[in-house]
């Protein structure tokens, strides 16, 4: 995942939710702004994290950090998945 580039940083939001719901884990937008998007696992144990940033010149976000090793227990997997919205769902069922 790290150094993957996405047309804009909704996609990549939208991947994220999507990712969440199948993997039955929850994250926090620790820092979103134009040119930034840094997020975590909502779990104070896990190392789960991903930063992405806008290039300079593009209009395209790209991954400069990922710690991808989520070490929640069960106890964490938020079974109302919080960040489910009607376009994560269309999302997921336009992708099955």
């Amino acid at each position: 995942m790290h150094k993957q580039t996405f047309s804009n940083k909704n996609k990549l939001q939208l991947l994220l939710a999507e990712a969440a719901a199948k993997k039955s884990f929850d994250f926090a937008t620790v820092k979103s702004c134009t040119k930034y998007l840094k997020v975590k696992c909502v779990s104070l144990n896990c190392a789960w994290m991903l930063q992405a940033r806008k290039y300079e010149c593009l209009d395209r976000f790209h991954i400069y950090k990922y710690i991808g090793e989520n070490s929640c227990d069960v106890e964490h997997a938020n079974s109302s998945h919080r960040k489910i919205s009607i376009k994560v769902i269309t999302s997921l069922c336009v992708n099955m």
